[in-house]
């Protein structure tokens, strides 16, 4: 039942499974009962299929079984792709080959983060950061905020550290939190730096941007730069800035002399 193997191929190293021409018909199907039957169906001739499990989550009843099938997804990934784990050279999400692998990791991570298991959604993010260090599946901002969660501030300088001209949001605010931790912080720099990034954030964390009522959704998503994207950032990272102690009134500070003209 199980004859996945590891072998090179003209797009690279991949898992070649019995059954795959069911899977990549599921990923195709136009209802989600088709889809479970073909995925079920390609398990059915080889259980190493990981794109099977990954489809049968989408369609599970509960978050419990979500985690199972990408638990059991992410064993077969583990066990076959061991040779290739600790490389450094490997070429992870750049063969196409190694994403289910990659799909099933991210997948988990998110799956155990909605079931208040952060810890280990954390070491799950980590794990495919240390693989792709590009970060293809853009995990790191999930990392960052659950580094600063938990106020692991050590990893929290070392992933920025590792990312020095990241202009992900997150990943900017991330350091102006590091910055306001300290006992006499000057944003004016970081600050006029990251409303150049997005001139929303700021005044929408301390209360004083647009209501969300009054900001519309783009149909092509979050608008980098827009009033949307701060406010998918308040609603994932508002918490955390709430709990640490003078970062509002600092914010503040800057940004009426900023409306003034003043600096300081």
């Amino acid at each position: 039942m199980r004859h996945g193997k590891l072998k090179d191929g003209f797009m690279g190293p991949a898992i070649f499974c019995k059954g795959e021409e069911f899977v990549e018909q599921a990923w195709e199907a136009e209802t989600q009962a088709k889809r479970e039957r073909l995925a079920r169906k390609g398990l059915g001739a080889d259980l190493d299929n990981i794109d099977g499990y990954i489809l049968l989550s989408h369609s599970a009843k509960t978050l419990a079984e979500t985690i199972a099938l990408l638990r059991e997804a992410v064993r077969v990934g583990d066990r076959l792709w061991a040779p290739l784990l600790e490389d450094d050279e490997m070429e992870w999400w750049g063969f196409i080959g190694t994403r289910p692998y990659m799909r099933a990791l991210h997948e988990l991570g998110l799956a155990l983060q909605e079931a208040g298991e952060r810890d280990e959604a954390l070491l799950v993010y980590q794990r495919l950061l240390k693989l792709n260090s590009n970060d293809n599946q853009g995990v790191r901002a999930l990392v960052i905020l659950l580094l600063m969660e938990r106020r692991k501030i050590g990893d929290l300088r070392r992933l920025l550290k590792e990312y020095p001209d990241d202009f992900l949001i997150d990943s900017i605010m991330a350091r102006l939190w590091l910055l306001l931790r300290g006992k006499t912080p000057d944003m004016t720099g970081l600050g006029a730096e990251i409303v150049k990034r997005n001139k929303f954030v700021l005044p929408m964390l301390v209360g004083r941007g647009p209501k969300e009522k009054d900001i519309e959704a783009s149909a092509y998503g979050i608008t980098v730069g827009g009033a949307d994207e701060a406010l998918e950032y308040c609603t994932h990272f508002g918490a955390i800035w709430d709990k640490l102690k003078g970062s509002h009134a600092t914010i503040n500070s800057f940004l009426d002399h900023k409306a003034t003209g003043k600096s300081g």
